[in-house]
């Protein structure tokens, strides 16, 4: 779709004025439809997501939606089925169910852009910004956590430590009768320089 039926001024007064003809109205109603059709398409490409179908939101059960120039005065409600968006906290979600009326005569296509191109960085600094406060937390949480197994620690014999430690009983037996002697050579020691 090349061509993208952009209205003139005159042409967009025309589509929403009581005094254009039937058969006038009838050819502007098809070029506001062509246009919403490459507003659409545009659109969405602009925002990377793939485009199943799309319509006026005026369409009943087997009946096809249209441009009504009374109903879409000021914005064009539209459903359709639409790709998803790139995984993200905070979706765009600016033009999901609507357009301005205004585009049918307007170059849209850098403001939508622009107001992506904002969003992606927003979005990005607000994923960094909760990533970092997670981070902050689990480090704080370390932390605290660490400072009271260091507390604990510092209250425990060398036997609880053994147990603490979740050693194989017999490594813990080992440690604790190493532990004893060199208690005992230590006592010796001190006893044998105290006689001096």
């Amino acid at each position: 779709m090349t061509e993208n039926h952009k209205m003139t001024e005159q042409e967009f007064n025309e589509l929403f004025s009581e005094d254009t003809s039937v058969k006038r109205q009838k050819e502007l109603v098809k070029k506001a439809t062509d246009r919403f059709s490459y507003i659409i398409i545009k659109l969405y490409k602009i925002l990377n997501r793939d485009v199943s179908w799309f319509d006026f939101n005026n369409g009943y059960g087997e009946t096809n939606g249209y441009f009504d120039p009374f109903k879409y005065a000021k914005e064009i409600d539209y459903e359709g089925s639409f790709g998803n968006q790139p995984k993200n906290t905070y979706p765009f979600t600016n033009y999901d169910d609507f357009i301005p009326t205004v585009w049918l005569k307007e170059d849209f296509e850098a403001t939508v852009k622009k107001e992506y191109e904002d969003y992606q960085i927003e979005a990005a600094a607000k994923e960094k910004e909760q990533k970092e406060a997670k981070n902050k937390k689990v480090t704080e949480a370390n932390s605290k956590a660490k400072l009271m197994e260091e507390s604990i620690r510092s209250k425990l014999t060398p036997e609880e430590m053994c147990f603490i430690n979740m050693e194989n009983p017999i490594n813990a037996i080992n440690r604790l009768n190493k532990m004893l002697k060199d208690e005992e050579i230590k006592k010796y020691k001190s006893q044998k320089q105290n006689k001096k």
